[in-house]
């Protein structure tokens, strides 16, 4: 499975504000608690591996005994001990946390940085969404949908209303987005 290449690091994030919980638990005399943090989210591209590395720096604390504490599977989990320069498979019962995050409704969004629409080119932004949608991926799912012409121009026009409404669009980019949906050859 191969071990993390320091040189190909997707982004960084520092965490504020984190929650610490004491577990009640101790291991060997050192307590045992639990961390929390909430972030903005990150890109990800689907079906490709990535490591996430959590860093704690207590050099201000002398005497903090920092450690993980978890389970272990070969090849998913790896350590440094020199910020990354170079990584070690871990040992069982080492080093491991839990990731919580929303899953991708869209794994394979169009990315494309502006809304076409069979072969129109609206010129509108393509926002991605927290889901990991596009407005194109969710004008993609009108297309899917529709057994007429018609029923992919309502759809479409739901899409951008409810655009409009949320702020992502203004009323003249609904309306080409809506332009082009009415000259595609959908379905």
């Amino acid at each position: 499975m191969g071990l993390p290449d320091p040189l190909s690091i997707v982004t960084q994030i520092a965490l504020a504000n984190l929650d610490r919980t004491d577990t009640g638990t101790d291991v060997f005399g050192i307590d045992l608690y639990t961390y929390t943090a909430s972030f903005a989210g990150v890109s990800l591209l689907g079906g490709t591996r990535y490591w996430l590395t959590i860093v704690n720096n207590t050099t201000g604390d002398t005497d903090d005994n920092w450690a993980w504490a978890g389970k272990h599977e070969v090849g998913n989990f790896a350590r440094s001990f020199n910020g990354g320069v170079t990584w070690f498979d871990t040992p069982p019962g080492s080093f491991s946390f839990l990731l919580r995050g929303t899953v991708d409704e869209c794994p394979n969004s169009d990315l494309s940085t502006t809304v076409v629409i069979d072969g129109c080119n609206s010129g509108v932004p393509n926002t991605l969404f927290p889901s990991g949608c596009t407005i194109s991926d969710r004008i993609a799912a009108c297309a899917e949908g529709a057994g007429t012409h018609g029923q992919f121009v309502r759809c479409v026009s739901d899409v951008t209303n409810d655009l409009k409404k949320a702020g992502t669009i203004t009323g003249q980019q609904g309306g080409a987005i809506e332009s082009c949906a009415g000259r595609a050859n959908i379905p």
